[in-house]
């Protein structure tokens, strides 16, 4: 069986795999620092790859509010120019009777950012509600499959009846095991406040200005959060996050608006892979996702289901299944999530254009992702594949770079019959049953 054959059997449990086990509550001192943003909204410096190529390349310093920095500037998503691919989807997609809704309008990167912003993997699911204009939203999300290492941004993104947008959400960062964190931003915000202990407001700028509270702890996969927006009058909104799994909540903070008003009646949930910032970046090198969206609840009323759509970039490694008041967005399909490839407590590693059996850490050179194709690839090179001998090469998908998985033996070998680093069996492979 090859691997994106066990892949498409769906015999994934990320929440073994990634063994992240993290209260939302935990306190984090945040270090105030010159920050780069990344593609895909908002990433850790330490993962920046290309900074110059981003979907939000933000170069600039952020001011703290409350202690800490994590840099980064947001951008309203691609809408309505491409479609799911997904056959079983009980929604269509959007058309001319079926309209996105009107995002504000801030500016945006150009040249090779702009490229690569329209091109940004992901899937957007869309909702109305019937009043014009409310006071509080109750957005739940689930990611039911974590992609392991990988740089994942899970969102809900609104806008208010002053015509500012904003956008709450959760990250995966690749690097250490807990990377990732929560956070509520507002583009022409002119003041914030962080919420609960460990939180932190800052300013952002590059593609639009605003201000921007968060919280350095990953989310869990298999854990529902609510998050809850209420407008608090005087162009003030704050963002509660409830860990209903938990049983545990957040504030993350208040930002102030420079003109009062209220909720919007047309909000979006998303999620996008912001690995797309590295230019080597391939569809086969985004790892496996999913998430469950539930149509959020605004005033007591629930919002119907508008439309969906997959992005511009690797459509066809995404699928929207919408059924009734709930969305499972899944990206990535075909591939496993991220994670060190292992044998005997040790890693495969990528050490230049060799291949090597090291001692584990926290390297982009031992997180790989099996492609749909499948190829093994290392985040630290996504277009270059595993290759008999034990190397790395352009990936052409030839047979030698066609690697094939026993669970039970642990055997990893190529399509030319070649093993893996010589070495009979005992593999531990990722995002698949042993």
């Amino acid at each position: 069986m090859t691997f994106a054959d066990r892949v498409r059997d769906r015999r994934i449990n990320p929440a073994r795999d990634i063994g992240v086990g993290l209260a939302l509550v935990a306190v984090v001192c945040l270090t105030a620092a010159a920050v780069v943003a990344r593609g895909g909204r908002t990433g850790p410096t330490a993962a920046v790859v290309n900074p110059g190529a981003g979907r939000y390349s933000d170069p600039g310093t952020v001011t703290a509010t409350g202690g800490g920095t994590v840099g980064g500037a947001p951008t309203d998503p691609a809408s309505g120019s491409a479609t799911s691919d997904a056959p079983t989807a009980t929604h269509t997609a959007k058309d001319a009777s079926n309209p996105p809704p009107k995002w504000p309008t801030f500016p945006g990167p150009t040249g090779a950012a702009a490229a690569a912003a329209a091109g940004t993997p992901g899937s957007y699911v869309d909702f109305h509600f019937g009043a014009p204009s409310l006071k509080r939203i109750d957005f739940s999300l689930q990611v039911t499959d974590g992609p392991g290492a990988g740089n994942v941004y899970w969102s809900n993104q609104f806008r208010f009846t002053n015509g500012t947008g904003a956008y709450a959400g959760m990250q995966t960062f690749r690097g250490a095991p807990d990377a990732g964190q929560f956070l509520f931003s507002v583009w022409n915000a002119v003041d914030a406040r962080p919420g609960s202990p460990g939180t932190a407001c800052q300013t952002f700028s590059g593609e639009g200005t605003g201000q921007s509270c968060r919280l350095k702890t990953r989310p869990v996969a298999g854990h529902v959060y609510d998050f809850r927006l209420t407008s608090d009058g005087g162009g003030w909104f704050s963002v509660q996050v409830l860990d209903t799994t938990a049983h545990t909540s957040v504030t993350l903070g208040s930002i102030r608006t420079a003109e009062p008003g209220d909720l919007g009646p047309d909000p979006q949930t998303w999620v996008e892979y912001f690995d797309w910032n590295d230019p080597a970046a391939t569809c086969a090198s985004q790892p496996y996702s999913a998430a469950t969206v539930v149509a959020p609840v605004g005033d007591g009323k629930k919002a119907a289901v508008s439309g969906h759509h997959a992005g511009k970039t690797c459509s066809g490694w995404t699928r929207i299944t919408v059924s009734g008041d709930h969305a499972v967005e899944q990206n990535g399909l075909g591939n496993s999530l991220s994670a060190p490839i292992k044998k005997a407590g040790r890693c495969l590693t990528a050490n230049g254009a060799l291949v090597v059996l090291t001692d584990c850490a926290t390297l982009d050179t031992q997180v790989w992702t099996a492609g749909s194709d499948g190829s093994l690839r290392p985040a630290s090179t996504p277009n270059r594949c595993l290759t008999s001998g034990d190397f790395l090469a352009p990936c052409t998908g030839s047979p030698a770079q066609r690697w094939h998985y026993d669970a039970a033996s642990g055997v990893v070998v190529s399509g030319t019959g070649s093993a893996l680093a010589g070495q009979a069996g005992g593999w531990s492979v990722p995002g698949y049953m042993h």
